[in-house]
């Protein structure tokens, strides 16, 4: 490991934009950018005991910076030393950051904010010139060679799009060009030729083209995965590389479905780059190839970022196996790399012979050298002392960790995505029977909506994080070993997310909702989604019934309902409309359709 504190006295989606909104957002992004009074970075000392957790890294002016998502600074790192020159103080928490003309862009996902940060080389002094407001939960950034800078927002499940621009004086204005609305929540983007954005969904399996500079939507897709995290071009940029996850929800839980991948797939895709331009929706799979990750005893789970080099080398990141996925070209077969726990964020070099790696739960940096006949590691830079953890942080690092699993083929957010959930059915026996697969709940929130499973059979959330390492995951750790207290901690600290209309600042009819809340109670929803938490402890006959012959489930808390895309225990319900109109609950008071209008304002907006 090579270590700077030696070095450290040398210096230190509706599918169509609003224009109303993208009108008013672009009028306050101009007032604000010119307007803002940014704060000034601050200096840290990085012997200083921190807990920084890098998740996102650029090259910019021949340094290497790291967006720390837990500290909220940013760590240049010297190339040649392989040292930390300094390390500064700009927010209270970063996802991402990247290089742009001459400034940076980090991304402020707790004030939901660009910070516009410049860059001195002789002085080592960092300073954040200007500060724009974002849609709310923003989670990645890129920039395409022409200087468009387009945001995710998940919870807003927007796309904001910028452009640069920049005098004669090396003076930079970003201007706000427009803001998508999308029906999934959002998460990796990439730039691609003829003006165009590839966005994936943060937890399904969607896709959508947008054109950057209307921000109409050219086509949409499904991978027919989830956890979408890599997106890359190949080499001759007429593929494009897409890292999902892919669960089978026929193949119930068991050592040997587990072992042999039949329960989770890991994998990369192919799509060729003239299908995914295509001006329609694509249906056609005929350029759609999936190459699986993961072997027998060998998992590879949860594939994350992907790099491509111009010579054909590419390298995926496995964020909880702790591993590089390599090859030099795409006829070869992967071979692996170890780097630090949770590898979730990779650059390279402006030349390209070298690429580096942010370990998130270590605080470190794995350097990759690119210039020989394959991929090696030489170096792990340290970004900084560490602090001991909290219970809680332990519980975090061990719910991405897929090693937890038999042969490390998934962990805890490969279902549970971020800690929400990826919409899918799986049949993982956490109600204890077989053949009934049940859709994936949210955790978000659930640390005060026991009980658990979707039969109400686990009364504390210990019981069901045991069953779930020792049965849903076939866990090769002894019971005594399982990281139950620390997960129970981990969930117990994740609340749930806010309603679409609140993320994204939309102003609401309060009349309305008062008439859907009244409504709500009137025809009994009330009864088993009560009080303040709009669940109860209670299980209840709506109508349903599953393939083990169940009839009574509990009822999921409604908070921050508008966030899921599919609904019941068997994810027959595609919208709340379709709930409401399914007459499951109550099929002798089937409710009218303004009925339904008004109760779904109501449910949108809790």
């Amino acid at each position: 490991m090579v270590n700077w504190t030696a070095h450290h006295n040398r210096v230190f989606l509706s599918n169509r934009v609003s224009l109303m909104t993208a009108v008013l957002l672009t009028a306050a992004h101009l007032f604000s950018s010119a307007a803002c009074a940014a704060d000034s970075a601050v200096r840290l000392n990085p012997l200083q005991p921190a807990l920084r957790m890098p998740a996102d890294l650029t090259m910019h002016q021949q340094k290497l910076f790291a967006a720390n998502a837990r500290s909220g600074t940013v760590s240049i790192v010297d190339p040649e030393s392989l040292c930390v020159l300094s390390e500064w103080k700009v927010a209270n928490s970063l996802n991402g950051i990247a290089s742009a003309g001459s400034f940076l862009i980090a991304l402020d996902n707790h004030q939901h904010v660009l910070q516009v940060l410049r860059y001195s080389v002789s002085s080592d002094e960092l300073a954040i010139q200007q500060t724009i407001p974002t849609a709310m939960d923003p989670v990645q950034i890129a920039v395409s060679e022409t200087g468009q800078i387009a945001v995710t927002s998940r919870w807003s499940r927007r796309v904001t799009i910028y452009a640069t621009n920049q005098d004669s004086n090396d003076n930079s204005a970003i201007s706000h060009l427009c803001t998508i609305d999308l029906r999934f929540a959002p998460h990796c983007l990439l730039f691609l030729p003829e003006n165009k954005l590839l966005v994936a969904d943060a937890f399904a399996g969607q896709l959508a083209v947008l054109e950057s500079l209307s921000g109409n939507i050219v086509s949409t897709m499904d991978t027919h995965g989830h956890n979408i995290r890599g997106l890359s071009l190949s080499a001759d940029g007429q593929q494009i590389h897409i890292a999902h996850q892919s669960l089978n929800y026929e193949s119930f839980i068991s050592h040997e479905h587990v072992f042999w991948g039949d329960v989770m797939q890991n994998n990369l895709e192919t799509r060729d780059l003239r299908d995914v331009l295509s001006a329609s929706r694509v249906t056609e799979d005929s350029s759609r190839h999936i190459y699986p990750l993961g072997t027998p005893s060998v998992g590879s789970g949860d594939p994350d970022e992907i790099v491509v080099t111009r010579t054909g080398t590419t390298l995926l990141l496995l964020s909880g196996f702790q591993q590089v996925a390599c090859r030099t070209d795409n006829h070869l077969p992967f071979f692996r790399l170890k780097v630090g726990r949770r590898p979730d964020a990779i650059c390279m070099n402006d030349d390209q012979t070298r690429a580096y790696v942010a370990n998130r739960f270590d605080d470190s940096v794995s350097v990759i050298e690119l210039s020989g006949e394959q991929p090696k590691i030489t170096a792990t830079i340290s970004l900084g002392a560490g602090r001991p953890l909290t219970e809680t942080e332990v519980g975090e690092q061990k719910f991405f960790d897929a090693r937890l699993s038999l042969d490390g083929w998934y962990s805890c957010h490969s279902c549970h995505t971020d800690g929400h959930t990826n919409g899918m059915l799986s049949d993982t026996l956490g109600d204890e029977g077989q053949g009934a697969p049940k859709k994936i709940a949210s955790l978000l929130g659930t640390h005060d909506t026991g009980p658990w499973a979707w039969t109400g059979s686990k009364p504390k959330l210990e019981d069901q994080i045991r069953t779930s390492l020792l049965v849903s995951m076939q866990s090769p750790l002894g019971e005594h070993e399982l990281p139950v207290p620390q997960l129970a901690a981990y969930l117990n600290s994740l609340e749930p997310p806010p309603s679409i209309s609140a993320a994204r600042g939309e102003t609401q009819n309060s009349d309305l909702i008062n008439q859907g809340r009244k409504l709500f109670e009137a025809h009994g929803c009330a009864d088993c989604h009560a009080g303040s938490l709009l669940t109860s402890a209670s299980v209840y006959d709506v109508g349903l019934r599953d393939e083990s012959g169940t009839t009574e489930f509990n009822p999921p808390s409604l908070r921050g309902v508008s966030q899921r895309d599919r609904f019941f225990h068997n994810g027959t319900a595609q919208s709340l409309t379709d709930v409401l109109k399914s007459g499951h609950h109550n099929s002798d008071d089937l409710l009218s359709n303004d009925e339904v209008i008004i109760l779904i304002a109501y449910l949108n907006s809790l």
